[in-house]
């Protein structure tokens, strides 16, 4: 079993988690790929190119992006939606697409509204019980 979805091995600041009590430090979608490498520096200079890299995934998946929030729900492919516990999106639900390279954004509901958890498992049960 892959040790990341084992929940009682999370540890605040563990490099998936950050610290639970400080807010969470976002307010509107983030994605900030102005550093990471361009693909065509891959096949000229493969050395540079890897260093880049580290150094951009570093600072995309720094665990301090999701202060004050617990992954609730694993999407496939390390997508993830988190529940905001700490700061001003506390009660929102925020969804992390970094391994598509889609960043941080709020969820939003079909009627486009923000998510918090209650409102987006009812969305969720109302559209399992429409598939009966």
């Amino acid at each position: 079993m892959d040790d990341n979805f084992n929940l009682c091995r999370w540890q605040e600041n563990d490099g998936l988690i950050g610290i639970l009590s400080a807010p969470f430090p976002l307010e509107e979608e983030w994605n900030d790929l102005s550093e990471m490498p361009a693909e065509d520096m891959a096949g000229q200079e493969q050395s540079a190119y890897d260093r880049q890299m580290c150094l951009f995934e570093r600072k995309y998946w720094r665990s301090q992006l999701v202060n004050g929030a617990v992954p609730i729900c694993h999407e496939g492919c390390a997508i993830r939606i988190w529940l905001v516990v700490a700061g001003t999106q506390a009660g929102r639900l925020w969804e992390d697409k970094r391994s598509e390279c889609g960043g941080l954004k709020p969820l939003r509901l079909a009627d486009g509204s923000l998510a918090t958890f209650a409102s987006w498992y009812d969305e969720w049960l109302n559209r399992c019980l429409d598939y009966r």
